[in-house]
């Protein structure tokens, strides 16, 4: 027979005992006051909930973490089950099936979902955590510091959403939510009457929010071919995180890349060039010589060379993106192959056809092992080998 909880904690109760002919008055309370004894245990039994909830609690951010872990070591399928189980966890802890905690780890399932490219039931977790965020904020007794917290939340899935929309080709409902993602935080604007103290910090908090938000907007009109819209709007965006965040920051270096892609893509492969090493120069500083970022501008930076006839060097660089994702990411990672693939194209250009075909044939093998299908655009690009198309689809093979 399964008891509830609170069923068992009630049933402890003396008078309850008592009551149910379980005990008597003499035998439990050997001589003390029964109102004391049942006000002492009570006073116990909402301790052991109490401990009880902690248990719960720690359990719950136990999941979690193993769910993270197991999503940064790319074993997907194991961290859905630990985000599972987290999910019945925080729904016992709260009460309820909605609730900002029970949100963020719809969001954790779906960056999951995202990254196994399940865009369906990823969009359909992030749109339910968007649903509880938005609730809460509109909830009355919410605390004004809670409700910010909340509104940047809803801004980062909203972010996130139209991610999803730009990967589907989607252009013009991926700028929808990037808008909405703008308008949103717009909630959180520090009032007049706050502290000197508070408004900074909050500024400071938006102006970031912001320009990653500014950034995805670009990219959006870089897709459509609003090439000086796109430009425009990145260099505010690294224009506001260079003031917030300093010049040494990450996510300027990652504005940085995207600028030059957008150049190479426009042809403009002076500025290209100038702009990527300056990337790689703040990855290399901040992140170390072997991160996988690193890879991905030194492939970047690679086809702007092949692209400016500058053959040998472009070779020298691909080969160190290689050897960066090799040991980054793995030798059968699809950017691995990628490198592969670029590496390929360039054997091409330089008549070297049996190099080309060892390239082009070791991007496919790790296409196919990743589970590409043959009318995959990549898999057909290793797969005819022509310098013709090679150079039409090039740009697919930008980091």
């Amino acid at each position: 027979i399964m008891f509830d909880c609170e069923d068992v904690l009630s049933l402890l109760k003396p008078t309850n005992l008592i009551a149910n002919g379980l005990c008597s008055n003499k035998t439990l309370c050997h001589g003390h006051d029964l109102n004391d004894v049942n006000s002492r245990l009570s006073e116990s039994i909402d301790s052991l909930r109490e401990l009880s909830r902690y248990n719960n609690r720690r359990k719950e951010f136990a999941h979690e973490q193993k769910g993270s872990k197991y999503k940064q070591e790319k074993r997907y399928s194991n961290a859905l089950r630990f985000y599972r189980e987290a999910l019945v966890i925080t729904k016992g802890l709260v009460g309820e099936e909605r609730h900002p905690d029970i949100a963020d780890i719809h969001v954790s399932m779906a960056t999951v979902f995202k990254k196994k490219s399940m865009y369906d039931e990823s969009m359909r977790a992030f749109e339910k955590a968007l649903s509880m965020y938005e609730d809460a904020i509109e909830d009355e007794v919410c605390e004004y510091d809670r409700k910010r917290c909340l509104i940047i939340k809803s801004a980062d899935t909203l972010n996130s959403i139209g991610d999803i929309y730009l990967q589907k080709g989607e252009l013009d409902i991926a700028l929808e939510k990037y808008h909405a993602a703008l308008l949103v935080t717009e909630k959180s604007i520090p009032e007049s009457e706050e502290s000197d103290e508070v408004k900074s910090h909050w500024s400071e908090t938006l102006n970031i929010h912001w320009a990653e938000t500014l950034n995805n907007l670009a990219t959006v009109h870089a897709e459509k071919g609003n090439v000086q819209e796109s430009l425009k709007i990145h260099n505010l965006a690294l224009e506001m995180q260079m003031k917030y965040l300093g010049e040494d920051n990450i996510a300027v270096a990652n504005t940085l890349n995207k600028i030059a892609t957008i150049n190479f893509k426009d042809r403009n492969f002076v500025v290209a060039l100038k702009v990527f090493r300056q990337a790689l120069k703040m990855r290399r500083k901040l992140l170390g010589w072997n991160h996988n970022s690193v890879a991905d501008v030194l492939n970047n930076l690679g086809l702007v060379q092949l692209m400016m006839n500058q053959l040998d060097v472009a070779a020298t660089t691909f080969s160190k993106a290689l050897d960066v994702s090799c040991t980054a990411l793995g030798k059968q990672d699809l950017k691995t192959a990628d490198i592969y693939a670029n590496m390929g194209f360039l054997a091409e250009k330089q008549n070297d056809v049996i190099k080309a075909i060892y390239n082009f044939n070791k991007a496919r093998k790790i296409y196919k092992i990743n589970g590409l299908a043959d009318d995959h655009e990549c898999v057909k690009f290793v797969t005819r080998g022509s310098s013709d198309f090679a150079a039409s689809s090039v740009v697919s093979f930008l980091f």
